[in-house]
Parts: C-alpha cells; sequence; structure tokens
C-alpha cells in the first residue's frame, strides 16, 4: 500500500521539497526501509519521536505513549543550499502555556526564588522540556543563565559582584566582552550573580529566544485538539496535534503547496489556515482522503458523518470561520474546492 503511494509522493515534489510521514512502531522500520529506496538513504534528514500523550494500556509489557515522524528531502543538496544561510526554525513547543503558568505563579505571590523551584518542576514534564534552563526571573521576565566566557585571549579585568561586594572570579579564557560592555550588562541588570563564589552569567531572556532549531523529540497537549473537535462537532478518533502540524508546516515557503494524501479530519488543512492568518503566507493545501465508512456504532456516525470525509470538509468550514472570527481578518483565503475521484473506463479501475 504504501510503495505506490510515495514512488507518486517524490514525484510531486519540488527538487527543494521535503516530506514529513507519520507511523507508529509497526510499520516504521518498513517505512525506513521504502524511504531509503524511493528517495535514496542520503536524503533522510530525521526521525521525530512524539509524544502522544496516550497509553496503548492493552500491551502486557510497555505501555506505548508514542509515534515518530520520519523526514525526508526530495535533493538534499538542493534543500542544503536554499537554506545555508536560512536555518530551520520553529517557535518553542507550548511557549504561551508556559509563560501563563509563570504569570499564575507570579499571582500566587512567590518570590522569584520560589518560582524558579516550580518552574524547575514544570519543565520534568515532557511537554514543557523546550524551557529547561529557564527558570529565573526578574522585572523583565524569564531567562536562562549562559556563559560570560567561552573564548580565548578575552578580557581578563574582573568585576565586582553587587551581592558581595567582592571580585567575581574570571572565567577560564577571560571574559567575552570589554570591561566597558560589561559595566553597561550590569547596569542594565543583565548580569546574573552568585553569592557562592560560582562565575557570573549571562541573562538570556526567553522572549529574545522565542524560536529554535525543530528537535528530533517533540511533545504537544492534544487535549486542546479534542476540544476543538468536539466545540466543531467533528468527532474523529486520534487527530493529528493542530500544534505539532503548525511547527513542521512553518519551516517550509509561505507560498507553499501542502499536499497531505491520508488527511483524516484535515488537521494539516487547519494548520495552513492558521499559519497562514498569523503570518500573512499564502499557502495552498491539496487534503487527499478516501470515503471511508464510518463506524455505524462511532459518534461520528451519530452526528450524522457517514464517511471520513464528510467530517474532513466540515472541519475546515468551521475552522476557517473560527479564524476569521478570532483574528478579525475577513480578507483571508479560508474557501476550498471538493473533486470526487470518477469512474475510469479502463477495466480493473
Amino acid at each position: 500500500m504504501m510503495y505506490p503511494r510515495l514512488k507518486l509522493a517524490r514525484n510531486l515534489l519540488t527538487d527543494d521539497g521535503v516530506i514529513f510521514i507519520s507511523i507508529d512502531d509497526t510499520e516504521v522500520a518498513n517505512l525506513r526501509k521504502i524511504l531509503d529506496e524511493i528517495f535514496g538513504e542520503n536524503n533522510f534528514i530525521a526521525s521525530i519521536t512524539r509524544n502522544t500523550n496516550s497509553s496503548k494500556n492493552q500491551s502486557l509489557f510497555v505501555s506505548v505513549s508514542h509515534d515518530y515522524c520520519l523526514i525526508y528531502a526530495r535533493d538534499i543538496s538542493v534543500l542544503s543550499t536554499k537554506h545555508a544561510e536560512n536555518k530551520w526554525s520553529v517557535p518553542k513547543n507550548n511557549i504561551e502555556e508556559y509563560k501563563r503558568k509563570i504569570e499564575e505563579l507570579k499571582n500566587l505571590g512567590l518570590s522569584n526564588e520560589q518560582i524558579t523551584e516550580e518552574l524547575k518542576q514544570l519543565t520534568k514534564y515532557p511537554r514543557f522540556i523546550d524551557f529547561v534552563n529557564y527558570w529565573y526571573v526578574d522585572e523583565r521576565g524569564v531567562y536562562r543563565k549562559d556563559n560570560l566566557g567561552g573564548v580565548k585571549n578575552g578580557n581578563m579585568t574582573p568585576i565586582i559582584n553587587p551581592l558581595t561586594g567582592k571580585e567575581d572570579p574570571v572565567p577560564p579564557g577571560g571574559f567575552r566582552y570589554s570591561p566597558e560592555k560589561l559595566n553597561e550588562l550590569i547596569k542594565k541588570n543583565r548580569i546574573h550573580f552568585h553569592t557562592d563564589g560560582s562565575l557570573p552569567t549571562i541573562k538570556r531572556y526567553l522572549d529574545e529566544n522565542l524560536t529554535q532549531r525543530p528537535k528530533s523529540i517533540m511533545s504537544d497537549d492534544q487535549r486542546p485538539d479534542n476540544a476543538l473537535l468536539k466545540e466543531f462537532n467533528t468527532p474523529f478518533d486520534n487527530p493529528k496535534q493542530l500544534a505539532f502540524m503548525k511547527r513542521i508546516l512553518s519551516v517550509g515557503d509561505k507560498d507553499s503547496i501542502i499536499l497531505d494524501f491520508f488527511s483524516g479530519s484535515a488537521t494539516t488543512a487547519h494548520a495552513v489556515m492558521q499559519l497562514n492568518a498569523e503570518d500573512g503566507g499564502n499557502r495552498k493545501f491539496i487534503m487527499v482522503q478516501l470515503p471511508e465508512k464510518t463506524d455505524e456504532k462511532s459518534e461520528a456516525y451519530k452526528a450524522g458523518y457517514k464517511n471520513i470525509c464528510e467530517i474532513g470538509k466540515e472541519r475546515i468550514r468551521r475552522a476557517g470561520e473560527k479564524i476569521v472570527q478570532e483574528t478579525g481578518k475577513t480578507d483571508l483565503d479560508i474557501g476550498f474546492k471538493v473533486f470526487k475521484l470518477d469512474s475510469s473506463n479502463i477495466d480493473g479501475f
């Protein structure tokens, strides 16, 4: 089943195109072999392990709570040249939720030190892994500590620690900044000092580092997706996470054509419209889905959806309306056309 579809998918890709394929443990090994044959081993980019926040507890031995997303380029040399000065960059995972948690802690009247301890615990959860070390808070916001040294033949002039009134140790090789620049950073409260004799560090604020290179381990909260499908009255089991789809699609050009030939509930179409609304892009989507009948006992069937295609179409309609309502951008292109595969006059088709 997979081979002919992937062969066709490769032929449809532009030279700088990329394919993302979600798969679970059952077929991931076979899929890698097929992709290596069709795309070539050298065009393999990465395998993302995605925490699904759900467990298959029917297993006797291991509770599986992840799947994979394999990434291959149509031509890695073309893609590498294109992004030599423009590396892939995506927003940090769950950044708005993390910032909300910080505000909640502040509203509880906790001290900065107490907030730091709470954040250290919070970042133990997989969905907040991108914020490990972003534990410290001052009047400017949340930050992580970074090295002031890491150079050779740097500035060897000690600086006075305002907390102890004494000179702090100088990093091996010296400070990376001149005495004048360090004094400027100190006046702006951009240096984190310690009272235990540790080296001073520079503050790297989260609001100044909102994006990152995509990581090979990703985790998103699936509850918002379930709530969204409930709001749309489009029941669907195990939908792809909207946040995940937006993240991987954001690495492409803003005028890309995105094809999803197992579109399911049309999360990809929703993600394309949402991204266009957020960054002014002009991405287009093509969703392909067999009219697979819904189980008569399923919530989708009870809601009036006789096949999966009907669920996807309704979600696209409602998602578009919701995006326009929330953004106030009435000029957004949220329209779409529906085509059905006709019968063929060729024997066997």
